[in-house]
């Protein structure tokens, strides 16, 4: 590994002068916007400030080659006041599947009762949207790499928007399914496409919206979990709060129905909001060459130049919305998307029965404060998504960056992707399924203002474990697949959320089988059982991605010990050594300092 001692630029030293350069060394170190480089051709190493970083003021850093340069050029195309419009339309976007999930979950009574079924029924529905939001992303983001990422927004938001109408005018069961179904395909676009359209617009390099996962060395994840938590975190907290309120004070059984013409109003202002201010994001259109060959052909052969939306149509390409599901024959990918799987469905297990167990054990059937019981397992979501409350900044942040270098130090600086999993282990292993288990059987067997004191706080703690492991898991996934990080998200979606359509589906026929302490402990073992595997990815990882890349994957991108295959004029193996992750450049400023 290159020496991980760092020293200060050449423009630096020779401002600096004497005897204080190394204080002033130390007090550079500890400010944000710093690149830190070593280079294995023996360039001299560096820290760069903001300043010297940008190559359009004429100066073009030590540590930046011309294919950087000509990179760098891709994310400059918007001024900083885009960028940051950009963000809030994506996260506006993110906002409406979970938003639209969540709501649905308190009125259930409601629904029912109007539509002249039973909430078991009702819980179908559910399941085929949950489903729909994991399945669609397939799909949506290979297309996005191919049209480009504004057209796929300006296709699915109205589809949104007009299955959330079909929704409020839904007046039987199957209507019901089938505008659910389209409302769950014009929202999960997003839920892929939105981690590409932050990359398109932000360098690796660039932390500034890293306020969760503070030492990640990816290209999207860092940008895009910071952007996504508003959006997708915040809905399913307030959703059923509103939801609630509108089912209970709105006349009749209409508040459900007013509840979708709101997302259907909200589906339209996004739509008019992208297709406004929202630019093309990608870098390439792939699809704009295979236009311009078809119409080179038609010339060339003498034919009439036909309309654009002609070509566009003629040159539609048929992809495979299944294959990024070859990832899963991936076991440590396979491994963690179950672990994922089996904490959400822990979830869901217990959401979506709530209105119908709280009812019953303790007697509340004002719709509204059943909303708040949603919002008391959802506050963890929500501050999150702001990004400066307890649980997510200690949680999800610092638990997992203590873990790192602890770790990094125990390794001598050698980075693993594995250790990052540590983070989850106490959420895995004890705080969540713990949760699952005693609220199960509290709610079973509890009465009284006690009971319904315990609930709310075991709602609380479920949401603390499932923070805990979600967010590291996701991380996990992209730190071993960089280079396919919006398929293994979408796969990871994918196993998820269809574990949670069935949880959504079977939950309340299972609790009428075996009770609701019955239900939850079997959750609580299926999220042990997600513990047990990621446990073993923790132990024999580097092994699974081996066996991995012999199957065809892509090779571990951040592993210091991992290796690449260069050119024969590297040396006499060809090899040469995988970029340092900057966790382990950062304990190397941190160690320099103290010097």
């Amino acid at each position: 590994m290159a020496d991980l001692t760092l020293v200060r630029s050449s423009s630096r030293n020779s401002a600096g002068g004497g005897g204080g350069s190394g204080r002033a060394g130390r007090e550079r170190s500890s400010t944000l916007g710093r690149r830190k480089t070593m280079d294995n051709e023996g360039r001299k190493e560096g820290i760069i400030d903001e300043e010297d970083e940008d190559p359009d003021n004429g100066i073009v850093p030590e540590w930046m080659n011309a294919e950087d340069v000509q990179r760098s050029k891709l994310y400059d195309r918007f001024s900083d006041r885009k960028k940051k419009l950009i963000v809030a339309l994506v996260a506006v976007s993110a906002f409406m599947a979970p938003f639209s999930s969540s709501a649905f979950l308190p009125a259930i009574p409601a629904i029912s009762e109007d539509l002249n079924t039973t909430p078991t029924i009702i819980d179908i529905t559910v399941a085929v949207y949950i489903f729909t939001i994991g399945a669609m992303p397939l799909a949506w983001a290979p297309y996005s790499g191919l049209y480009g990422r504004r057209p796929i927004y300006l296709c699915s938001l109205p589809i949104f928007a007009l299955g959330s109408m079909g929704v409020a005018l839904s007046d039987n069961l199957a209507t019901l399914i089938v505008t659910r179904t389209i409302q769950g395909v014009g929202s999960s676009a997003v839920l892929s496409v939105g981690a590409g359209s932050i990359g398109d617009i932000y360098q690796r390099q660039e932390r500034g919206t890293a306020m969760i996962f503070q030492a990640l060395h990816m290209e999207q994840q860092t940008d895009a979990s910071c952007i996504f938590h508003p959006g997708i975190l915040i809905g399913p907290a307030i959703a059923p709060a509103i939801a609630g309120l509108l089912s209970e004070y709105v006349k009749g059984n209409y508040g459900w129905r007013v509840m979708q013409w709101i997302l259907c109003g909200l589906g339209v202002i996004a739509s008019v909001l992208c297709f406004l201010y929202f630019p093309e994001t990608a870098h390439e259109i792939p699809i704009e060459g295979i236009i311009q060959a078809r119409r080179k052909k038609r010339a060339d052969e003498g034919l009439p130049t036909e309309p654009r939306w002609k070509s566009s149509l003629c040159s539609f390409v048929w992809l495979n919305p299944l294959a990024p599901l070859r990832l899963l024959l991936l076991p440590h990918i396979l491994a963690i998307s179950l672990n994922s799987a089996f904490v959400l469905l822990t979830t869901y297990a217990v959401l979506v029965p709530l209105t119908d167990t709280i009812h019953s054990n303790y007697g509340i059937s004002n719709a509204a404060i059943l909303g708040t019981f949603y919002l008391a397992q959802g506050k963890l979501y929500c501050a999150a998504g702001v990004g400066n409350a307890f649980a997510s900044f200690c949680f999800t942040g610092r638990m997992a960056d203590h873990t790192l270098k602890v770790w990094l130090k125990k390794r001598k600086g050698v980075y693993v992707p594995e250790d990052r999993l540590r983070a989850t282990l106490l959420g895995g292993g004890l705080v969540l399924p713990c949760a699952v288990l005693a609220l199960g059987w509290v709610i079973d067997l509890g009465s009284g203002k006690v009971g319904l004191a315990f609930t709310v706080i075991l709602l609380f703690v479920n949401g603390v474990g499932l923070m805990m492991i979600l967010t590291a898991a996701n991380t996990y996934c992209v730190d071993v697949l960089q280079h396919r990080s919006s398929e293994v998200i979408a796969v990871n979606n994918f196993a998820r959320y269809t574990l949670s359509a069935a949880a959504s589906a079977f939950i309340l026929p299972l609790i009428q089988a075996i009770g609701l302490g019955g239900a939850n402990s079997f959750a609580a073992g299926l999220a042990w059982i997600g513990f047990g595997l990621v446990c073993a990815t923790i132990r024999w990882g580097e092994a699974m991605r081996r066996l991995g890349e012999k199957w065809g994957g892509t090779a571990s991108a951040g592993t210091n010990a991992a290796v690449i295959p260069k050119d024969e004029e590297k040396g006499e193996k060809g090899l040469e050594e995988a970029p340092v992750a900057p966790i382990v450049e950062a304990e190397a400023e941190v160690n320099n300092a103290d010097k």
